[in-house]
Order: structure tokens, then C-alpha cells, then sequence
């Protein structure tokens, strides 16, 4: 599947959802034999976020956490999958999965962007814009990611302004943090 995958995408092709249709069933028959088995329940899970099956991801991703909560990677994709089978709502158990991901992992890209969205649709402006530049600054600035969260910022800045909040405030927030360090040299 690996290499018909990158071979589609060399070939500048959707990959063939057909080899994942084909893993799914083979992995799901292995699962009811071995329940246990981790691996097997995160590539169903992103098997069948690769084919929009969102709501089998989110099953799959939960039956790991439910045996294993210390991936915050996996808490992010569980609550990615969540928002997305809800049709991009957000809840608040998605936005404290999301927090608990990032306790575990604070650099999850997944983890802040989804935090960001929580936060924004508390009206917590100032906290969205913060997770988001946090992402946007392990994505960069010009990839997709990066771009669609920096409009986000934007938004959350305008509407923060507009129900009344100073443009002070967002400034020192937006300011980046500068340390001085000063240095005497002995020439002796």
C-alpha cells in the first residue's frame, strides 16, 4: 500500500483507496482475535481517517486510549477525528482532549490547532491567537497549515477589537518576549 501510494503520488494520482478498503477488513478481523494489539488499532484508525471514515477512526483511537493514555499524539488524532465526524464542531470534550494532548505533547501541531479553535469559540480571542502562533511557529509561516492558521489569527485579532478589546493589549501580547543580556569584557 506503501508503495502504490507514493508511486500515485510520484504519478501525480489520488492514491487507490481500494489497497486501504482491503487492510481495513484484514485488520479488523485480526482485532477481534487480538484486542490488545495497539498497532493494530491505530492503523485502523488512520486507515479510516485516510477514507473519511471518521467515525471509525475515532473508535479506533479511543480503544487505544482507552488502554494507553500517554500519547498526546494520539489524544490530538482522537479528537481531530472527533471534530471532524461532528462536522468541524466543537465541543468541549473535543477542546479538553485537545488541552490534554498538549500536556503530554506542548509542540502537537494537531493539539494547538484545535486548542485554538476551543478557545475561539469560548471568545477567548487572545488565548486562540496564542496556540494558533505557537503552531503557525512549528509549521512555518508559508506552508498550508501555517497560512490557514495565520487567517485565524486574523480573525481572532479583529474580533477581539471589535468587542472591545484594546489594541494595547493585543499588542503586548503579540510582542514578542525579548530578553537583554548585557556583557562586560575584561581585556586583562
Amino acid at each position: 500500500k506503501q508503495n502504490a501510494d507514493y508511486q500515485a503520488m510520484l504519478d501525480k494520482r489520488m492514491p487507490d483507496l481500494a489497497h486501504s478498503s482491503v487492510l481495513i477488513e484484514q485488520l479488523e478481523a485480526r482485532l477481534e482475535s487480538d484486542t490488545e494489539n495497539l498497532q493494530y488499532w491505530f492503523l485502523l484508525a488512520r486507515l479510516s481517517s485516510e477514507r473519511n471514515d471518521f467515525a471509525k477512526a475515532a473508535r479506533a483511537y479511543q480503544e487505544i486510549i482507552n488502554r494507553d493514555q500517554s500519547s498526546g499524539l494520539v489524544m490530538a488524532e482522537l479528537a481531530q477525528a472527533m471534530f471532524l465526524r461532528d462536522k468541524h464542531k466543537m465541543t468541549d470534550e473535543i477542546g479538553q482532549m485537545a488541552k490534554k494532548a498538549l500536556t503530554i505533547e506542548s509542540d502537537n501541531t494537531t493539539a494547538l490547532g484545535l486548542s485554538g479553535i476551543y478557545a475561539f469559540s469560548k471568545k477567548e480571542y487572545l488565548n486562540a491567537i496564542d496556540y494558533w502562533q505557537r503552531a503557525v511557529k512549528l509549521l512555518g509561516g508559508n506552508s498550508e497549515g501555517g497560512r490557514g492558521l495565520t487567517q485565524g489569527i486574523e480573525k481572532a485579532k479583529a474580533l477581539y477589537l471589535a468587542e472591545g478589546g484594546t489594541e494595547e493589549k493585543l499588542q503586548k501580547f503579540l510582542s514578542p518576549k525579548s530578553i537583554s543580556l548585557s556583557v562586560a569584557v575584561d581585556p586583562n
